[in-house]
């Protein structure tokens, strides 16, 4: 729990807010971890709403009130209505109601919006997650798709992203080797492939170098 307080306090440190290091923690966090980063972290909830503006403060304010339900306590039934709620709120209409995918996304968790996604594509054609990434936009747009991920899919996904294109995300990639272990690093790199048809390690080699390269392909050999 250390690096992602540290890595919450350093995102919203100095001048400007790093929200995807935001997004990395709070989006991804258990409620049970949402507790304890309250109680390690007592000004967390007032940082983020002075530090974050719009859909993305929203989100993040609603992810830290601890609120989401459990799936243990869904209506499996429920997800149907939820996606025919989203594709009204979304391609059905001439611009996006965010204020409804806000809610969803804050409220249910992963396993139902996966439930939910697969009604979606049944109904409409296409994923929830193809829906989002056509109706939202930059930082807002990733803190959704975070909360609709189980973590090893997002953690996949996070270090792709983090070396791929022009550019390393080097924050990216230090949070996600740091608060992983090493069997966790060993399943991350199975699935990278499968995922994105790269190997981790060479994509490592490629946008890393010197000691941090090495460093890096160490924690995953």
């Amino acid at each position: 729990m250390g690096v992602k307080i540290e890595t919450l306090k350093e995102s919203m440190n100095g001048i400007g807010t790093r929200e995807k290091g935001l997004i990395d923690v709070i989006c991804l966090a258990t409620p049970q971890e949402i507790a304890l980063l309250h109680q390690m972290f007592p000004e967390v909830a007032r940082r983020v709403r002075s530090e974050t503006s719009g859909n993305i403060r929203y989100v993040l304010e609603a992810c830290l009130s601890g609120k989401r339900i459990p799936y243990t306590q869904m209506d499996p039934h429920l997800a149907e209505k939820i996606a025919k709620e989203l594709y009204d709120a979304g391609e059905r209409r001439w611009g996006t109601d965010e204020s409804v995918f806000s809610k969803i996304f804050a409220t249910y968790p992963p396993e139902f919006l996966q439930l939910v996604d697969s009604h979606y594509h049944r109904r409409y054609g296409h994923s929830l997650r193809t829906a989002v990434e056509k109706e939202t936009s930059g930082d807002y747009k990733l803190a959704l798709l975070a909360l609709m991920s189980n973590p090893w899919d997002y953690y996949c996904d996070r270090l792709f992203n983090a070396m791929h294109g022009i550019g390393t995300d080097d924050k990216g990639l230090i949070y996600v080797f740091s608060i992983l272990d090493s069997w966790q690093l060993k399943y991350i790199e199975k699935m990278f492939y499968q995922r994105h048809s790269r190997q981790l390690k060479d994509m490592i080699r490629g946008d890393c170098g010197g000691h941090y390269r090495d460093l890096l392909l160490e924690v995953v050999s």
